[in-house]
């Protein structure tokens, strides 16, 4: 399951449709004619807001920031519908007619490159839901890269975010565009908790040498997730090439020397009192593990991590039972006959759907992850989402990055480029979660002796 997971999300081929943009160099940019990110109209736009994820994107937006201290506006190709989403929105939300009367709506097709470019120029931010990624989010990311527009999504598609680190990453950093992707589930929670162990270590003078990540979770997919899967399955064969890891690539563009070795559950194992299954998004959460930490280390360092991510439980039948599971799960979404038979009865969503209202309420995410040093200290922490962390937190995971970039961007690490969320935001993107119900905490643990935080 991890080896398939991994190619599906970690080392399969990454896919840039025809007519998509191509690489850029920085001579292809006149930085002296960007206009000034305080002239522009937004400080954030969601692109894909018709969508599932999006539309909770909007929603959060909405009632977390109803002060009207956020200048935003919602973006989609078809006009009528993007109408008659935000008057949902707005009626869900018992907001009243008038509420979201400031809300600006832009006209975008992610298929014309001057509607994109359009939409980049009016806003600080892009946070995009609109997936699959490699399908459609090359375009937008080159063209927030040219107008120093920052860009936050939801994709797990590693190969692709290697692709636009390759294409698009000299551009952005010349412009001062911050481009993060991997900004919800996949990969925040593990991110940004391996990033503030790291920063713990690193106090006591030592470097990450072991994590672990023990993770509990309830949720339901979407359809705009198991359509991004299907995707990467049609384009396993396809691919670019380069000289080294993208992933790996320092912030000046250099291999970094810090290898992290993904040591991710196979089949279910006992490690410490608890025993770890296979989990689904392990294979993509260590590649973002793994870009931050070249770009947190660089190239002057030649240590090792040793990674280990897996579904917890208290024995091995509900870790082999867990895991049997979602191996049936795959089979199903996998095989086209299959998934319209479960389509067909309900039991799998269409795009554009997801879980229901009910099912979110009773989703919740808990990652557990123990780090230790070079030197032998060891340290813990704990973050847990009260509620669905897929779809519903997801959303809130994404709109918080963005803010990070648009209303605090002397706090964050780097200046442009593409990056991580858990490297160039971190802490901060945590204290923001909190805000809104996210739970997090660390401490120090004698080595072995990590407690049930």
């Amino acid at each position: 399951m991890t080896q398939l997971s991994t190619k599906l999300l970690g080392s399969g081929g990454s896919d840039v449709e025809s007519g998509a943009e191509g690489s850029l160099s920085v001579d292809d940019v006149n930085v002296s004619s960007l206009i000034p990110l305080n002239e522009r109209a937004y400080d954030v736009v969601i692109l894909g807001f018709t969508g599932f994820t999006g539309r909770l994107a909007a929603a959060h937006l909405a009632k977390a920031y109803q002060d009207g201290s956020v200048k935003w506006a919602v973006a989609g190709r078809n006009l009528k519908k993007v109408h008659d989403t935000l008057a949902s929105v707005a009626e869900e939300l018992d907001l009243g007619p008038d509420a979201l009367k400031n809300v600006g709506i832009i006209e975008c097709d992610t298929s014309d490159n001057e509607a994109v470019t359009n939409m980049c120029k009016q806003t600080r931010v892009v946070c995009s839901t609109a997936g699959p990624f490699a399908k459609y989010g090359t375009p937008v990311v080159a063209a927030c890269a040219r107008t120093g527009t920052s860009y936050a999504d939801i994709t797990g598609e590693t190969e692709w975010v290697k692709s636009m680190i390759m294409k698009y990453g000299d551009v952005a950093k010349s412009t001062g565009a911050r481009i993060l992707s991997l900004c919800g589930h996949d990969s925040v929670p593990w991110d940004c908790s391996s990033q503030h162990l790291a920063g713990m270590l690193e106090a006591k003078g030592e470097k990450v040498k072991k994590i672990v990540a023990y993770d509990e979770v309830a949720g339901a997919p979407s359809g705009g997730t198991i359509a991004t899967i299907v995707h990467a399955v049609s384009t396993l064969t396809q691919g670019d090439k380069f000289a080294f890891d993208p992933l790996l690539a320092t912030e000046e563009g250099t291999k970094s020397s810090y290898k992290v070795v993904d040591n991710n559950i196979a089949f279910p194992k006992r490690i410490g009192d608890k025993y770890l299954g296979a989990f689904v998004m392990a294979a993509c959460n260590v590649q973002a593990v793994k870009k931050s930490m070249a770009l947190r280390y660089g190239d002057k360092y030649e240590g090792k991590l040793a990674y280990t991510e897996g579904s917890s439980h208290p024995d091995f039948k509900s870790a082999f039972c867990t895991q049997l599971e979602l191996f049936m799960g795959m089979s199903v979404v996998l095989s086209a006959p299959l998934r319209a038979v479960a389509i067909a009865l309900g039991g799998v969503p269409k795009p554009g759907q997801g879980p229901s209202k009910k099912q979110m309420e009773r989703g919740w995410l808990r990652v557990h992850m123990v780090a230790e040093g070079d030197k032998g200290s060891a340290v813990e922490s704990v973050i847990y989402y009260p509620r669905d962390a897929g779809y519903r937190d997801t959303a809130r995971m994404l709109v918080e990055s963005g803010l990070c970039m648009a209303l605090q961007p002397d706090k964050i690490k780097c200046s442009g480029g593409v990056m991580t969320p858990g490297y160039a935001l971190g802490d901060l993107l945590i204290e923001r979660l909190k805000v809104g119900g996210t739970k997090f905490a660390s401490r120090d643990v004698k080595v072995g002796g990590a407690s049930k935080l």
